[in-house]
């Protein structure tokens, strides 16, 4: 068999009839009747691959010492027609002289063969499990002294160091390096060829994968665990530890074949590029808890790191009878309530229920009922949706049963559901904007909005079915003006289709324009104390109408200015502008609101022109001198154009000078400076708001003396 064929080999756990292994000669024969995995897979399947990687001139090491190979030929026997006693084994350390440590030879007889090979099993525990013909091995031997004629055997380890073409040294020390010189001598003691070999240190190391529990699984009967090696080059073979319960020491498993009830089987598997490791244990008691764990090893039985432990119950949950009767029920207003019972609850730690979305696909652990549970209400439904429920036992260790029968049920609501709450109304552009709380206590499936064009009007349905989630609706209804108010309530509608009773009412005037005419008939009327203005009433015309307001602007050209803060009322038709300056002339116009603030354009404009009322100047001056001042009186005068009076004095050739600017409840006036000019002249002027002045008083003339 070469490496390739090797590789390819893949041992599986399978008990069939079959007493031989399939090797050349039948060489090898299983110890037990009853499978097919033996111990000879355990060092067969890798090593191979690992024998046909190694150079003859390299050293390995183990646990035991350095592992030197000889060559390919037993001796003592012939390679190419000499005649060869012995290989002759010697070392030296970095800076000695060789030293001879060993000659090797192989068995020649049957009976040192023989012992060889039991002195092996001490070393190899796994050589027990399996039978060696070794009387067929010695024939052929016998035949041909060379490794080759082992067939399969070739490849075993304990095998080669029996036929004397590989060498354990057992005195190496730890950390020394070494150098190894292999020389085949013939009958007379002389060298006929030397090979050195690359020299190595004690311990090489060599890294060996870890192992990765894959799967395991037990019943009443065996366990079994699959372990997975890491990566790198594959082990060659591997030991299992075991222990009852969760305390106590683990004790190394040995393979067995020889008890029919006790069977200890391991193996490995190649496929591709993984390396499985297995074990199936018969030796179990039921109803226990057992502990594993494993170590690989390379060919040499240098060991990896541990493997996590396995825990393994020893116990069957498909022999435990399923829940029967089976039903699922709507329960009102609360869920779903389902029912069940079980034969036996000896064996049950729990009862798992599942529920899934379909008949066959998506359960999802829902519930773990007690043994003794007989119900459980599912109350995390939505009605009038259908829900499928199975259910699985669970047994001593966490041990799951298959699921059981599916059922199925539906939950149906008849309660209806509460009003919503926080609705409320706000007006927007074209129509009302509604907003309410989410409900996420109920199942709903969806809300529904109802309006009233007025009071004692009845309500009527606007919205489609909205979704659960929404929170809020737009009215944009094309019937809508923004001249009425409209009533709303939100009515909840429940998964079962059942309305429930509306919200309170709220309402809302939508921001939609409301067009008013423009006032018609605008006059403007000058009067003593200013200008009045009217237009023709439109109240009765126009209900959405809620006020005016009045504009003016100077002139024909000027800017419209409001002459009030504030609307006039609707009643109203007319306004009295007593902010007027005489002399002026003044346009006005009229704009109508709504009830909506919107405005009318404005009015056709009217025009009016202040006078300047005619002044006179106050009556009955009079002047007298005394002591150097001047003292000055005038009668009182009633003019509702006048604002006051202004004082003048002049001599003769000279301009009259302003002495002073008087109010209308002056009637006299002291000149404390009259100067010395002789004579002097006084009069006076009555003058408006506007500033004009009326004609002079009659003069008064005064000799200053």
């Amino acid at each position: 068999m070469n490496a390739k064929q090797t590789n390819e080999t893949a041992c599986s756990i399978s008990y069939r009839q079959s007493r031989t292994v399939s090797t050349p000669g039948s060489l090898i024969r299983s110890r037990s009747a009853n499978s097919t995995l033996t111990s000879f897979a355990l060092f067969i399947v890798l090593f191979a691959s690992v024998v046909s990687a190694q150079s003859p001139k390299e050293v390995f090491t183990g646990p035991r010492g350095a592992f030197v190979t000889c060559g390919k030929a037993i001796l003592p026997g012939a390679v190419d027609g000499k005649a060869l006693r012995a290989y002759r084994v010697e070392r030296r350390e970095k800076g000695s002289s060789w030293k001879i440590l060993a000659e090797v030879t192989g068995p020649t007889s049957f009976e040192e063969l023989k012992n060889r090979m039991l002195r092996q099993y001490e070393f190899f525990p796994q050589l027990k499990a399996i039978k060696i013909n070794v009387a067929m091995l010695w024939e052929r031997l016998k035949a041909g002294r060379e490794l080759r004629s082992a067939g399969m055997l070739s490849q075993l380890l304990p095998v080669q160091l029996v036929l004397g073409v590989r060498w354990l040294d057992s005195t190496v020390q730890r950390g020394k390096t070494y150098e190894y010189r292999v020389s085949t001598i013939d009958d007379n003691g002389e060298v006929v060829r030397s090979e050195t070999k690359t020299p190595v240190t004690f311990p090489r190391k060599i890294p060996v994968p870890s192992l990765r529990v894959l799967s395991t699984f037990g019943d009443e009967s065996s366990t079994s665990i699959h372990w997975l090696a890491g990566p790198g080059i594959p082990p060659s073979m591997f030991s299992v530890y075991r222990r009852l319960g969760f305390s106590g020491p683990f004790e190394e498993l040995s393979p067995n074949f020889t008890d029919s009830c006790c069977v200890v089987a391991m193996g490995i598997s190649r496929r591709n590029d993984s390396t499985i490791f297995i074990l199936v244990d018969h030796s179990i008691e039921p109803g226990q808890v057992y502990q594993y764990y494993a170590t690989a090893m390379d060919f040499f039985q240098n060991p990896g790191a541990p493997s996590d432990t396995a825990t393994i119950i020893t116990f069957n949950m498909a022999a435990v009878p399923l829940p029967e009767y089976l039903s699922a029920e709507s329960d009102d207003t609360l869920g779903i309530r389902l029912s069940w019972r079980l034969r036996d609850t000896s064996a049950v730690h729990g009862i798992i229920i599942e529920r899934g979305p379909a008949l066959d696909s998506g359960f999802v652990e829902l519930y773990t009922a007690a043994p003794t549970d007989t119900t459980f209400l599912d109350m995390d439904v939505v009605p009038a949706t259908m829900y499928y429920y199975r259910f699985r036992l669970v047994g001593p260790g966490d041990k799951r049963s298959g699921p059981s029968a599916v059922i199925f049920g539906l939950f149906n609501e008849s309660a209806p559901p509460v009003p919503p709450t926080g609705l409320t109304a706000m007006p927007i552009r074209g129509g009302v904007r509604l907003t309410w709380d989410v409900d996420t206590t109920q199942f709903l499936e969806g809300h529904i909005v109802y309006r009233s064009n007025g009071l004692g009007i009845p309500m009527r349905q606007i919205s489609p079915m909205l979704p659960p989630d929404a929170n809020s609706y737009v009215d944009t209804s094309t019937g809508l003006r923004g001249k009425y108010t409209y009533f709303y309530s939100l009515v909840a509608v429940n998964t079962s289709h059942v309305q429930g009773p509306p919200s309170d009412t709220v309402s809302a005037v939508p921001l939609i324009p409301v067009p008013v005419s423009s006032p018609m008939g605008v006059r403007a009327v000058v009067l003593e104390d200013g200008v009045f203005i009217t237009w023709n009433a439109q109240r009765a015309a126009d209900p959405a109408l809620d006020g005016f307001r009045v504009y003016r602007r100077t002139g024909a050209a000027g800017g419209w200015k409001p002459l009030a803060d504030t609307l006039l009322e609707a009643w109203q038709n007319s306004f009295r502008d007593t902010t007027v300056t005489p002399g002026n002339t003044y346009s006005y116009a009229v704009r109508a609101y709504s009830i909506r603030m919107d405005s009318s354009a404005l009015s056709m404009t009217a025009t009016a022109t202040v006078p300047v009322p005619t002044l006179l100047p106050p009556a009955n001056p009079r002047a007298r001198f005394m002591k150097k001042r001047v003292y000055i009186t005038w009668d009182e005068i009633v003019q509702p154009a006048a604002a006051g009076y202004r004082l003048y004095r002049y001599t003769r050739g000279k301009k009259p000078v302003l002495v002073a600017r008087l109010s209308l409840d002056d009637t006299k006036y002291v000149d404390r400076r009259p100067g010395r000019t002789s004579p002097v002249f006084y009069f006076i002027t009555t003058v408006d708001r506007a500033g004009h002045e009326s004609k002079r008083s009659k003069e008064m003339a005064l000799v200053l003396r």
